[in-house]
């Protein structure tokens, strides 16, 4: 037997809708309960494909390429490539997928370095789960603005897969002491001005060294760490149904512009709209 649950937003398109450079057309989850093995073979269309492998073992073709993905690894199927997989009662399949396409996919996997990455083992999170189910209530139940809020999903997604493959790259190579400082003294004053004259000072290390060292082991400047955690502190904020002037200066912006530009880059939609979507 096979247990599977997915929701469309036409089943038989990939037509993407005006507006939206990032296009979420389907959601769903298969198991395996009874059925001793499953092969699924598809043709190649015009979308991405994102699995998570909750549990069990992905055997793949891609392109005449055969490998394996494991437990807690995430597979981003390219577009316009038949997608074959093989899965096999013993080992557990538990797996999540998303479909996708959109004009600012293939920009967004690139700037994400995740493009070419066919197959990233991640850290088992629960975190991932979260993502396609919201996903696919939103589908299913397609009330007001949903294709909007399953972007915003999508791309909350990628950012965070994004971010922990980095950091499974990188998780035999212990922070050092300068990054552990500055983000501890970012985390404990996100509210205030900080400057990255002072994150140094705070190391006794020059600011260029300071800025290296970030973009090694991170991926990014200090100041872009500040900017990310801002907007995360920013969007539990709004989700909490703190006003955005509120939200601004709580979240260390001194500047609503400012903050809305910085805010809408982050998360692709407005300060507002996020508010909005998110507002029980």
């Amino acid at each position: 037997m096979l247990k599977q649950v997915y929701y469309y937003k036409d089943k038989k398109s990939d037509e993407i809708l005006d507006g939206f450079g990032l296009f979420v057309t389907g959601a769903g989850r298969f198991r395996l309960v009874s059925l001793n093995e499953k092969y699924t073979d598809y043709p190649a269309r015009p979308n991405y494909q994102l699995l998570y492998i909750k549990s069990g073992i992905c055997h793949y073709n891609c392109g005449g390429v055969e490998g394996v993905a494991h437990k807690g690894s995430v597979i981003i199927w390219p577009e316009n490539v038949r997608k074959q997989w093989h899965w096999h009662l013993k080992d557990d399949p538990d797996v999540y997928w998303v479909q996708f396409n959109g004009n600012d996919a293939k920009r967004l996997l690139e700037d994400l370095g995740i493009l070419d990455c066919l197959v990233m083992p991640l850290q088992q999170s629960n975190n991932y789960i979260e993502f396609f189910e919201k996903m696919m209530s939103e589908l299913k139940f397609r009330q007001t603005n949903y294709c909007e809020l399953c972007e915003t999903l999508l791309k909350e997604l990628l950012l965070t897969v994004s971010r922990d493959f980095e950091a499974f790259k990188n998780r035999k190579k212990p922070l050092p002491p300068e990054i552990i400082r500055s983000v501890q003294y970012m985390e404990d004053h996100c509210a205030e001005e900080i400057y990255l004259e002072t994150l140094a000072n705070l190391n006794f290390i020059g600011k260029s060294w300071l800025i290296r060292q970030f973009k090694r082991h991170l991926g990014m400047s200090p100041m872009q760490y500040l900017n990310d955690l801002r907007i995360k502190n920013a969007s539990k904020l709004l989700q909490d149904g703190v006003d955005i002037n509120t939200a601004t200066r709580l979240s260390g912006f001194s500047d609503r512009l400012y903050f809305s530009k910085v805010f809408k880059e982050k998360t692709g939609v407005s300060p507002g709209k996020y508010k909005k979507l998110h507002s029980v």
